[in-house]
């Protein structure tokens, strides 16, 4: 990694051009690329792994597993410093050749996290619920 303006890591990875690994995001969240579950089945409902997480730009800023229950509080203060956070899930976000567009960004979001609140999809929603279903009656 190299360093970038404003605190942001500039990524050796071929899609460089639209990621810049954030010092704070990494402070808060954990080194980018980081593993919570070793299995997909292990998984806490508000799990997203291999996320990606956009500022409002549209530029990468991390990435790797986040638990959006977990990691409220960060996500919430990351958001608190670099505006709004759009979060989308690995087939979305990871293997982007060029930079998307910010309205792309917002589009595809599984979370958005802006303003002190975090947002979650329908469709993320959706899942959640049932995942938390099954978690209690086993």
């Amino acid at each position: 990694m190299r360093t970038g303006t404003g605190g942001i890591q500039s990524s050796f990875w071929v899609d460089e051009q639209i990621t810049e690994i954030s010092y704070l995001a990494e402070r808060l969240l954990g080194k980018a690329g980081r593993i919570l579950y070793i299995t997909k089945s292990m998984r806490a409902p508000t799990a997203i792994l291999n996320a990606t997480v956009f500022n409002a730009e549209a530029k990468r800023i991390w990435f790797g597993d986040i638990e959006i229950e977990k990691d409220g509080k960060a996500l919430i203060k990351l958001s608190g410093s670099l505006g709004a956070l759009y979060i989308l899930y690995e087939s979305e976000g990871r293997f982007l050749e060029q930079q998307p567009s910010p309205l792309l960004i917002k589009d595809v979001a599984v979370v958005a996290v802006e303003g002190g609140d975090i947002l979650y999809s329908r469709d993320f929603a959706e899942r959640v619920g049932i995942l938390k279903k099954r978690l209690k009656y086993g």
